[in-house]
């Protein structure tokens, strides 16, 4: 996803730098997974817990960064989208604090699942909006691809099962179903850019809403 962000993502897009720190973000998560899956120990396990929050909740951040263009667009748009994410910061770090102070499996849990349901509803309204008003594309095709791999991943994780053959559970399955989600996303990230980009362009009439 970073390769492609930097590399296929123009420096003038207006989530240029969201999707960037996405990236890092991403790449961190996947870090201290490795480690505490590797090490098992109190310090990994709160790592891979607070890095994988943390990126759900800038995932929801993003979404709203996304949806709405008038936070990039203007100077007011900029001074509240700077205040929704301190909000976000704040509660953030108010989370990954209580956690810190006495752990609570099922209150994590549950605020991951909300946000998650929360990003994937944001992003879907979004679309549905851009479908009703007839801007069809291929980036939308990408966006529910990553949806729908997203939340099947989260559902292994809420309905547990016993190991295939003692090796295969549902935590492992989770894991893997998360893997094709980063590229799908890139994709998305790149083509939609490259649409808004190009429709940018439209009042000099060389506009193709099929890209």
């Amino acid at each position: 996803m970073h390769y492609y962000i930097k590399a296929k993502v123009p420096h003038s897009y207006r989530l240029k730098n969201i999707w960037t720190y996405y990236a890092y973000i991403g790449i961190i998560v996947w870090i201290c997974s490795t480690m505490f899956h590797s090490r098992d120990f109190w310090l990994t396990e709160l790592l891979d817990y607070f890095s994988a929050c943390g990126i759900i909740v800038y995932a929801m951040f993003a979404s709203i960064s996304f949806a709405v263009p008038w936070f990039q667009m203007s100077k007011i748009g900029r001074v509240v989208w700077k205040i929704i994410g301190s909000g976000f910061l704040i509660f953030y770090l108010y989370h990954i604090y209580s956690l810190w102070i006495k752990f609570d499996y099922a209150y994590n849990m549950l605020c991951c699942i909300v946000c998650s349901l929360t990003t994937s509803f944001l992003y879907l309204v979004w679309a549905g909006y851009e479908i009703y008003n007839g801007q069809k594309r291929k980036s939308l095709a990408y966006l529910v691809a990553t949806i729908v791999v997203g939340l099947g991943s989260v559902l292994f994780e809420v309905f547990d099962f016993p190991p295939f053959f003692w090796i295969i559970d549902a935590h492992s399955l989770f894991h893997l179903a998360t893997v094709p989600t980063p590229f799908l996303l890139a994709k998305f990230v790149e083509t939609e850019a490259s649409y808004e980009m190009r429709r940018r362009k439209y009042d000099d009439g060389i506009f193709d809403k099929n890209v």
